[in-house]
């Protein structure tokens, strides 16, 4: 473009000159004036046209060295892009060998899950018959455990039972040794009559009555005024709101005040 630029220039500059020595020593309106204004003539349309020519090259030189620029930058554009394409395609690459890699290995993932799952299966299986055994298990200690509650019923209630036919066994057995004693102090047996209410005593030492009738019989009969004391106060704790407590009580002042 530019060396076709040089060359419209060169044939401008020598149109000039060939017009300046064409019409140099001339006589004017001569044939050869004529003809030289003529040649004048075509030279300067030629000149026009060599100026409009150059006019248009210099346009399209301007617009080549636009285009020039932006086929350069995007010359760099695709450059970029292409390296960007280049970094893709490269990690693109290897995501391909690391998915090979794991396609390759995926089987060997595969059998060791399949195992990893008959293993399990067998340990549920273990499990499920464990539970079951530990179901059975614990209605047999349900089983077990009824039974023991009702034994232990059973021993609670016989217990009870037999408590009950001794207490009354011990009731039948006391109020004989009471009685006997009765009737021994009555009949003069005081030894008798004493060994009698000890032994009633032994059975239930709480009954007050035996209490009251050993103090008398110490303390009217064998003269035993210290022991005839005790029981007097023995009556008293065990029934502090009988009627005869202050009669008792005075008993047991004269005993205390004799010795």
């Amino acid at each position: 473009m530019a060396a076709e630029l040089d060359r419209l220039r060169r044939l401008r500059d020598g149109a000039e000159q060939d017009l300046k020595s064409v019409t140099a020593g001339v006589t004017p309106k001569s044939d050869l004036f004529r003809d030289k204004e003529k040649e004048n003539a075509l030279l300067k349309k030629r000149l026009v046209e060599i100026e409009t020519a150059r006019r248009k090259l210099a346009s399209s030189s301007a617009e080549l060295e636009d285009e020039t620029s932006k086929a350069r930058k995007e010359a760099r554009k695709a450059k970029e892009e292409l390296k960007q394409i280049s970094g893709k395609a490269l990690a693109i690459a290897k995501l391909g060998a690391h998915y090979k890699k794991i396609v390759e290995t995926l089987p060997e993932i595969n059998k060791q899950v399949s195992a990893m799952k008959r293993d399990a299966a067998k340990k549920d299986e273990k499990l499920s018959m464990r539970a079951q055994e530990l179901a059975a298990l614990k209605l047999e200690l349900d089983r077990r455990e009824h039974r023991l509650v009702k034994q232990q019923k059973m021993t609670d209630l016989l217990e009870r039972a037999r408590a009950e036919v001794m207490k009354l066994n011990n009731r039948e057995k006391l109020d004989m040794h009471y009685n006997m004693a009765v009737i021994y102090a009555k009949e003069g047996r005081v030894l008798d009559a004493e060994n009698e209410y000890l032994k009633a005593l032994r059975l239930d030492p709480t009954d007050a009555d035996i209490h009251y009738n050993l103090g008398i019989l110490y303390d009217q009969d064998l003269k035993k005024t210290r022991k005839a004391a005790m029981h007097y106060r023995r009556y008293i704790t065990l029934r502090p709101s009988s009627t005869d407590v202050d009669q008792v009580s005075s008993w047991i002042l004269d005993l205390e005040m004799a010795n």
